[in-house]
């Protein structure tokens, strides 16, 4: 049976969303890519970079698709998508998509095949032109020609009863009924015409019904409702047709928005991460990429929509994610959810949520809590946190089971969770092509443990590619550094400061190459050349700040980079602290800024706050950060370099400089920072991360420095909900500049071209600033050992302090350890806020540096092929301050 309603979907056939190359002829009216989407790789990685694409790419996808029946070209989607994040109109976009030359001749070619008609010589571009200039409906098209004599005769058989027949299986597209059949045979036999019949079986209500039926599921994935279906066909018996339905959904507020996930109807990224906000894409490591639509994020305060421009060159979500559902009334400790307390309580069999790497289905560790800092349950994320970083490329499963409320009362599972759970049929296609993930979601998480009767929610996540994470700073790095840069490196030393402590502070300039837009300044963003990786933009000048001992000038002292705390400057190197470091062992530390997030950018960051979609300024700052202190380290080790400065010279003119290792310690943000730092540097082998952490989704609500911060950002986005969901969001980003995105290859399977690293961690037990729960995780990524007991009795309130760390068995330690320093403070709360004075004491973030045994057990861990040392004597770590 040939049928209009067949040939026109074969037309416009859905297929499925995220080929996102296709080759196709381009829409009339896009010119040539400005660019190429692809170039040389990246040094150690096999492709480049990920292209930039319009903040509207989704959408457009999706209107081509469902108007045109392909994926959108890479030339229309540049034109289109520019123009429309430039503020052209939704219905212009439209209009010119499906009445393109494209669209309509599709349309008239397979309306003229669908009645089995051989068009004359130029009859089809004539039908072509008169529907694009709206002379000409489609519907009108499809009267005309099954209303012909020629149709009468061929499709009909030439008798009045064939002419019926063929009517239903050309326009309805189904057997006929008896008495439908016989009362339009009865009328033609009275004497209507071939088009008055015709003209009631292509404006009957079933054919129009079917037709803003298949509109509605190509544009907006769903059925019409009978409203729509009503109000469409009394339109189109007044003269419009399917392009007018078509540019008409197409330009709507509902296919500007649609494709959120089900679960969760009030907000469109939760359940977040979300493989739904991925589309396939072949080009990249993982297989898909994060496409979000600039209406899926909340706007700011002040009406800025949100630019998703830079999270869609995303090929997964932030390794360190936490997982977000909207809280729904459960109650942690009724609903026996994992606490912080008890990790090990992830892993139970028992447990009401599970996390599944799919890949070989292994139960992964987190703790469950609820958002302290929403004030009520409408406004509360359950906030599901990894106890260590997820591994890249791999997709995770996360399954929430039998949940109840603070009565005990079984909290139900969203209806659009149900659809999937129950297996509840759906008229929604979207719905239908979620059902996939989900009950690949189901399937894990009830191999897991879980009961399918009993779940609440399961969802899927990718993490991204460990290229999509780190090829702009290995892209930059080799760059650079290739290129033997060190002792060519211009540089100028401004001052020669002795101190009284018999140290001196050497301040300076050097030049690096800059990869950064306009002069690198706060709110310029990483310059990308043609392979979509950071090109060169001429070079920037930098400040430096170095402490030398005085006992240099009669040994050379080993050579150190030193990383300051938050929004500091590298003037932090020439520190007390650092100064009695470098005094008592011999070191010399050199530091410079930390950009994105150093003294200069505090203007810029309140203004991100502000606006987050303007966030990717921070961390493409970071990035050009981590590359200036790799070139500082050459200079400090290169013979030609610093060394070759009277400064750095004794009164023989010898380098009072050891360059034959270099090592990192960084303090607070240096701890954080540092992170990335030592994981890229190819020069650096060992490091020291004093009060560290990862991970600034987990640690920004918990510390007391965000807390002017947050008062910025509770006024741009109000919603509690909306922010944490923000905070994970941005995550995504600043991977690619903090310590988070690179701590899987700290200390085993290091990036290309770079060494495997050993570091100590130095924490503040009870820190106000760094949260100790992220840099235990931090601790048990990098595979780090603590001694042991490694707190003493009573102190924490956990049921195994320091859990899934292992503990140092003899001492000294050939490798990375986390050891904490116990200065007297309260353990810090569990919740999501900061340890505030006065009831969780004085902040002990300071404290560490200021013990000589901690310092003692620096210096041994940073001599080449150190280890590090037991300086308590068995027992935990208290701080000294002698």
């Amino acid at each position: 049976m040939r049928s209009f309603r067949g040939w026109a979907a074969a037309a416009v056939a859905t297929v499925t969303l995220g080929a996102v190359a296709v080759a196709a002829p381009p829409v009339a009216g896009a010119p040539p890519a400005a660019r190429p989407a692809q170039g040389a790789p990246a040094p150690g990685f096999d492709d480049p970079g990920i292209p930039v694409r319009p903040a509207s790419e989704r959408y457009v996808r999706e209107v081509f698709l469902g108007a045109l029946g392909r994926g959108v070209d890479e030339p229309s989607l540049a034109y289109w998508g520019e123009r429309i994040d430039d503020g052209m109109a939704r219905g212009t976009f439209a209009a010119h998509v499906v009445r393109s030359q494209e669209s309509v001749r599709r349309r008239v070619v397979a309306t003229w095949a669908a009645a089995g008609l051989t068009p004359g010589a130029g009859a089809v571009d004539a039908d072509v032109a008169a529907a694009r200039s709206g002379r000409l409906t489609i519907e009108a098209l499809l009267l005309r020609l099954v209303s012909s004599q020629e149709f009468y005769e061929t499709e009909g058989g030439d008798s009045p009863a064939g002419f019926v027949q063929a009517l239903y299986d050309v326009v309805l597209d189904r057997v006929p009924d008896r008495a439908g059949a016989d009362y339009w045979l009865a009328r033609l036999q009275g004497g209507d015409s071939l088009r008055t019949i015709a003209k009631g079986f292509v404006y009957s209500a079933d054919h129009l019904r079917a037709v803003v039926d298949d509109a509605h599921d190509r544009l907006l994935a769903r059925a019409a409702d009978d409203a729509e279906r009503t109000d469409w066909a009394a339109r189109m018996r007044r003269g419009e047709g399917v392009l007018h339905v078509d540019v008409a959904l197409a330009a709507g507020e509902e296919a500007w928005t649609t494709g959120c996930s089900a679960l969760d109807p009030n907000r469109c990224l939760l359940p977040f991460p979300n493989d739904v906000l991925t589309l396939p894409d072949a080009t990249t490591d993982t297989g898909r990429r994060v496409v979000l639509k600039p209406s899926w994020l909340p706007a700011n305060a002040a009406g800025a929509p949100f630019d998703p421009t830079e999270w869609n060159r995303q090929d997964g979500f932030s390794p360190g994610s936490a997982m977000l559902i909207h809280s729904a009334g459960i109650d942690p400790t009724e609903s026996g959810l994992p606490h912080l307390s008890d990790i090990d309580a992830s892993l139970d069999g028992d447990s009401p949520i599970v996390v599944v790497d799919t890949t070989d289905g292994s139960r992964w560790p987190f703790w469950a809590e609820l958002d302290s800092n929403a004030s009520d349950d409408s406004e509360r994320a359950l906030i599901i946190r990894p106890a260590v970083n997820f591994v890249e490329g791999h997709t995770y499963a996360v399954g929430i089971g039998d949940v109840v409320d603070a009565a005990g009362d079984p909290v139900e599972a969203s209806a659009g969770f149900r659809v999937f759970r129950d297996n509840l049929p759906s008229a929604d296609r979207r719905v239908e092509e979620e059902r996939v993930r989900a009950e690949f979601a189901i399937d894990n998480v009830v191999s897991a443990g879980l009961d399918r009767d009993t779940l609440f929610a399961a969802w899927t996540f990718t993490v991204a590619s460990t290229r999509n994470l780190a090829e702009r700073i290995v892209h930059m790095r080799d760059e650079v550094l290739v290129s033997g840069v060190g002792g060519d490196t211009p540089f100028t030393v401004t001052s020669d400061e002795p101190r009284a402590d018999g140290t001196r502070r050497i301040g300076g300039t050097y030049t690096v190459p800059s990869y950064l837009t306009g002069d690198g300044a706060p709110g310029s963003r990483l310059n990308l050349g043609d392979d979509w990786l950071p090109e060169q933009n001429g070079t920037i000048t930098v400040p430096f700040v170095c402490t030398i001992p005085d006992t240099a000038l009669t040994t050379p002292a080993r050579a150190g980079l030193y990383g300051h705390g938050l929004l500091g400057t590298g003037g932090q190197a020439n520190s007390g602290y650092v100064r009695d470091l470098a005094r008592e062992h011999n070191m010399v530390f050199c530091g410079t800024d930390y950009l994105g997030m150093s003294d200069s950018d505090l203007g810029n960051t309140i203004g991100i706050i502000a606006d987050l979609s303007r966030f990717a300024e921070l961390p493409d700052r970071n990035q050009q950060g981590l590359l200036n202190f790799m070139v500082l380290g050459r200079l400090l080790t290169d013979p030609e370099g610093l060394s070759s400065d009277p400064a750095f010279q004794d009164g023989d003119g010898d380098p009072v400089v050891d360059g034959s290792d270099l090592v990192y310690y960084g303090l607070s943000q240096g701890g954080i920072m540092g992170g990335a730092l030592v994981a890229v540097s190819p020069d650096i082998t060992r490091g020291v991360l004093g009060v560290p952490g990862m991970n600034y989704s987990t640690l920004l609500e918990r510390s007391v420095d965000f807390d002017p911060f947050f008062l910025i950002m509770a006024g741009s986005y109000p919603s509690a909900l909306d922010r944490m969901m923000m905070i994970s969001v941005i995550q995504m980003l600043w991977d690619r500049g903090e310590g988070n995105g690179y701590a899987n290859h700290m200390t085993r399977d290091p990036l290309p071209g770079t060494p495997v690293h050993e570091v100590l961690l130095q924490v503040a037990f009870g820190d106000h600033q760094v949260a100790i729960a992220a840099a235990d995780v931090q601790a048990r990524t990098y595979g780090a050992a603590t001694n042991d007991p490694p707190l003493a009795d009573g102190r924490s309130g956990d049921v195994t302090p320091l859990w899934d760390i292992d503990r140092i068995s003899s001492w000294p330690h050939d490798g990375s350890a986390t050891i904490y320093w116990d200065s007297g403070t309260p353990a810090p709360p569990y919740e999501n806020v900061p340890p505030r004075p006065p009831d969780y004491g004085e902040d002990p973030h300071s404290d560490p540096r200021a013990d000589p045994d901690a310092r003692d057990q620096i210096s041994e861990f940073l001599k080449p092929g150190g280890v590090v040392v037991d300086v308590c004597d068995g027992a935990p770590c208290l701080v000294d301050f002698a």
